[in-house]
């Protein structure tokens, strides 16, 4: 009996405290791929009292290497990180992850028959808009450039330059692109690399929040609700750490 009582007690307690609630899972284990309908996706509850674990955004980044970005699964995030706030919406769920070095994670999941495949991820430090990005020019903006607008762009640049010959063909072609979550929109920059720098070729904005899932070529609602769009968590000098790919 005491043991059906505290049973209960853990239940009742992580339903009102986290934003994801794993009613059949003890402390010491890990949902497996088959359990995924039973995490519960809680769309009030806070991000800042739910959310205890960190994501290291370089890790992150270096295990979710491919040039399309997608990221990962929502098992895959889990094993990985530990998803403690899962959210719901019309067209998509996404998690919110605090990361280590400042700021919040985004992971998108399209959900097809029970399965949350990843289409795609936000990482952000600061508030901004599209009126942050009105002086970008096409030819001569240049990615360190959109770095003193967005500093989480510096995550793209490790990245870029990770592996350069993956990504660049040849010189003056579009072979890079960023994506910026603002206040109003969702802001891609597409590059070409001209003179071993990356200069912006084009861009384009969604002020309808859209997500783009190249794989299906069809788009996403990838709107935050807005208790998610926090930054308690300021960005400080250790995201300028490049790391090194395997």
């Amino acid at each position: 009996m005491k043991r059906m009582i505290c049973a209960i007690l853990v239940v009742v307690i992580s339903v009102l405290c986290g934003c994801v609630a794993t009613p059949e899972l003890t402390q010491s284990s890990q949902p497996e791929e088959s359990q995924i309908s039973g995490w519960v996706e809680n769309n009030t509850a806070s991000v800042v009292n739910s959310i205890t674990k960190q994501v290291d955004i370089h890790d992150f980044a270096q295990a979710s290497f491919t040039p399309s970005f997608y990221g990962f699964s929502f098992e895959e995030m889990n094993r990985r990180y530990g998803v403690e706030c899962l959210r719901s919406m019309s067209e998509s769920s996404y998690s919110v992850h605090k990361v280590k070095q400042g700021g919040y994670l985004y992971q998108f999941y399209d959900v097809v028959d029970s399965a949350y495949s990843g289409i795609g991820w936000f990482y952000v430090t600061k508030q901004l808009s599209s009126a942050d990005f009105l002086t970008i020019s096409a030819g001569q903006t240049t990615i360190e450039d959109i770095l003193t607008i967005d500093p989480s762009t510096q995550i793209y640049i490790n990245i870029f330059e990770a592996d350069i010959n993956r990504f660049v063909v040849s010189d003056d072609v579009a072979v890079y692109s960023t994506s910026h979550y603002l206040t109003d929109g969702i802001y891609e920059i597409l590059y070409k690399y001209v003179d071993e720098k990356l200069v912006v070729d084009s861009t384009s904005y969604s002020p309808d929040f859209r997500l783009h899932i190249h794989t299906a070529n069809t788009t996403v609602s990838a709107k935050l609700y807005d208790q998610d769009f926090l930054y308690d968590n300021p960005l400080n000098g250790e995201l300028r750490m490049a790391y090194d790919l395997p």
